[in-house]
């Protein structure tokens, strides 16, 4: 039940929490790991372009972050997931 409290709470014990920054550099990440090595690779040239004197992507100001919503629908597995897309409301884009 949401009653609008203690979602400050939650959001403190996860931040406060956290603890020291970890070594990655001897970590060994999989195959199911897959999707926090290209978001560590997308963070780490944002951050390269940054320090370049350029500006990163997500603030360049070319994506309308408005138009972007969720969505969710089973499809057939010999089915692409971008064809859900074509398949959502119009307002759901």
């Amino acid at each position: 039940m949401h009653n609008g409290q203690g979602f400050q709470n939650q959001d403190t014990a996860a931040v406060e929490s956290m603890g020291a920054i970890s070594d990655r550099t001897q970590e060994h990440l999989g195959q199911s790991d897959v999707a926090i090595i290209r978001m560590r690779r997308r963070l780490a040239e944002a951050l390269k372009t940054f320090q370049a004197g350029n500006v990163p992507p997500g603030l360049d100001g070319s994506t309308d972050y408005t138009r972007i919503r969720s969505a969710q629908s089973v499809i057939p597995k010999d089915m692409p997931w971008q064809a859900m897309l074509d398949r959502a409301p119009t307002g759901a884009r």
